[in-house]
């Protein structure tokens, strides 16, 4: 579980704010509790694994 909108970015390799608007956006598969965002590496992983398909 990645959890923050800073461990996120370093993960997928973005930059905070470019992060911040794909999660507005819900682009990325991550949801928010509170203040915080956690996501699991599976789901994004399958996430990406699920694009290059197309």
């Amino acid at each position: 579980m990645i959890k923050g909108l800073k461990g996120i970015a370093a993960f997928i390799g973005f930059s905070e704010d470019a992060t911040q608007r794909l999660l507005d956006r819900k682009e990325i598969p991550a949801f928010r509790i509170g203040q915080r965002w956690p996501m699991r590496r599976s789901t994004y992983m399958a996430m990406i694994e699920a694009r290059e398909g197309l």
